[in-house]
């Protein structure tokens, strides 16, 4: 499927967006790492990937094809990927977000 890392990026001052496109990895390899506050959609599905968490723990997760998740205040770091990956990740500024958050009124929320 993919062979090699193709990442498009689109960046202004309110949003970042990245469509990726990875080949499998292995840790040492290649290190991927999610954003905070990110959202993010899976097109291709990912059986143990193994992703590093800010206290330092290692976790395997199954991602179904189609799913989306969401990162909280900490980044996350993916370790090993076993098959190639497509996904899109949206984060948001935290001006961005927190004027959502107010919207929505629910402004404590606001990361």
């Amino acid at each position: 499927m993919h062979s090699h890392v193709d990442i498009a990026r689109f960046v202004n001052a309110d949003i970042s967006i990245a469509h990726c496109m990875l080949p499998a990895w292995q840790a040492g390899d290649f290190l991927s790492i999610s954003n905070p506050s990110s959202i993010a959609v899976s097109f291709t599905e990912q059986r143990k990937a193994t992703v590093q968490l800010d206290c330092g723990a290692w976790k395997d997760r199954n991602i179904p094809a189609g799913s989306f998740g969401t990162a909280g205040v900490a980044p996350i770091a993916w370790i090993r990927v076993r098959e190639p990956s497509e996904c899109l990740e949206v984060t948001a500024s935290a001006v961005m977000r927190a004027s959502i958050a107010e919207e929505l009124r629910v402004g404590q929320r606001a990361m």
